[in-house]
């Protein structure tokens, strides 16, 4: 309010710059198999930036939790993992990732 900034304005400034801070790592580290997004305005946001035109679901890592391929855009077929901000519990994380493991078979 001091600055005369909505919280709507603020949110929307913070995901978009995590959006092209993740861009510029994916651009320098093509290794990266995977993203995992956590909460529906930053996986948007992180899409939007990269010119997306969705994800095509290929299945549910836990409830609204759903693991998919980019379609078009800078950053089409690669993996994505998109979870609702507040779903899961203290090892959500961890799930996520020992599912990335499992599905690119790095076991």
């Amino acid at each position: 309010k001091h600055h005369g900034i909505s919280v709507d304005d603020v949110s929307k400034k913070i995901n978009n710059n995590l959006a092209m801070l993740l861009t510029n790592l994916l651009r320098k580290h093509s290794d990266i198999q995977g993203i995992m997004a956590s909460g529906g305005d930053t996986a948007l946001s992180f899409l939007d930036y990269v010119n997306a035109d969705g994800i095509h679901l290929l299945s549910q890592v836990m409830p609204l939790c759903v693991h998919g391929k980019i379609v078009g855009g800078e950053m089409d077929g690669r993996q994505i993992i998109t979870k609702g901000g507040m779903i899961g519990d203290d090892d959500a994380y961890i799930k996520i990732k020992n599912y990335f493991q499992e599905v690119n078979n790095y076991g």
